[in-house]
């Protein structure tokens, strides 16, 4: 098994490949867009010249079918380019699924008192995490996942087709999925987001709740964000709610989910590159662009 620290650096190498690749394309692209500028700076002072003479300089055919043959080249390089660059972020994403989650269950899973995993669980059934535990990585399991009081789980908790129980006293570090959500006394999460109810005891927070069917808030519970649900809602005056509170149809927050949903996932390939701001488009600028300088010929 990898230890945590050699599976950041060959994730840090990949990142690293990946922008070279990036910068190296955006280079390519420059070029390109400085010769094609040079091309229609010929072609602008050919037809002037045909205008005048009716003739072409010998010396002008040549500059003009050099640069194409330059431009069709840089071209066939950024799609060269883009090909790599599309071929690492496959090796990327291979690499988080093969290396982030660790243990991979046909069965119904049970994690001991007080372990500590470095990395997720996908299990093919039930999952349950005992007390006193702390996961590095995600939990995704087709049926009912419960975790026991006192748990860390540094990362999502999605069930596929079941309920997600949390025990008091447990840090969920990122966004719990699932059908049934219910969080005990004092849990800390991110996002909710259930096909069906959630329930948060008193004194949880999280971030955002979206639900297709009901809420229940209990005493002192707090959101930071926004609740939406396509149910109904319960909760007294003892609790909080920072952002909007908002009453759907269950279609519309099914809708929202899914959406949501296939934005995460691309968001989820973005994060796996080092941010670069995109290049411009190199033929609107080129439409747009004031009458391009003479070059010498």
């Amino acid at each position: 098994m990898f230890g945590k620290k050699e599976l950041e650096e060959e994730l840090e190498e990949c990142k690293q490949q990946l922008q070279r690749e990036k910068n190296e394309k955006n280079s390519l692209k420059k070029e390109k867009k400085k010769i094609t500028r040079e091309l229609k700076t010929i072609l602008r002072k050919t037809e002037e010249n045909e205008k005048k003479t009716g003739n072409l300089p010998n010396h002008w055919e040549k500059v003009i079918s050099t640069l194409e043959k330059e431009i069709y080249g840089l071209k066939e390089d950024v799609e060269n380019k883009d090909a790599e660059i599309e071929a690492l972020k496959s090796e990327l994403d291979d690499f988080k699924d093969t290396h982030e989650t660790i243990l991979k269950a046909e069965d119904k899973t049970t994690i001991p008192e007080g372990s500590e995993l470095i990395g997720g669980i996908d299990c093919k059934e039930s999952l349950e995490v005992n007390q006193s535990s702390t996961i590095r990585g995600s939990l995704k399991a087709t049926e009912e996942i419960t975790l026991g009081e006192d748990v860390t789980i540094e990362g999502d908790v999605e069930s596929t087709a079941g309920e997600v129980q949390v025990g008091k006293n447990t840090e969920i570090k990122g966004t719990v999925r699932g059908e049934k959500i219910a969080l005990g006394e004092k849990v800390i999460a991110e996002d909710i987001k259930a096909e069906k109810d959630v329930t948060l005891d008193k004194k949880s927070k999280v971030e955002n709740i979206i639900a297709i069917g009901d809420i229940k808030m209990n005493k002192n519970a707090i959101v930071n964000g926004i609740l939406e649900y396509g149910g109904s809602f319960d909760g007294d005056d003892s609790i909080e709610v920072k952002g909007s509170i908002t009453p759907s149809s269950k279609e519309e927050v099914k809708e929202k989910l899914n959406n949501e949903e296939e934005e995460e996932k691309e968001d989820n390939i973005k994060s796996i590159e080092t941010s670069t701001p995109p290049p411009p488009d190199e033929s609107k600028e080129i439409e747009t662009e004031t009458e391009a300088q003479p070059i010498e010929t």
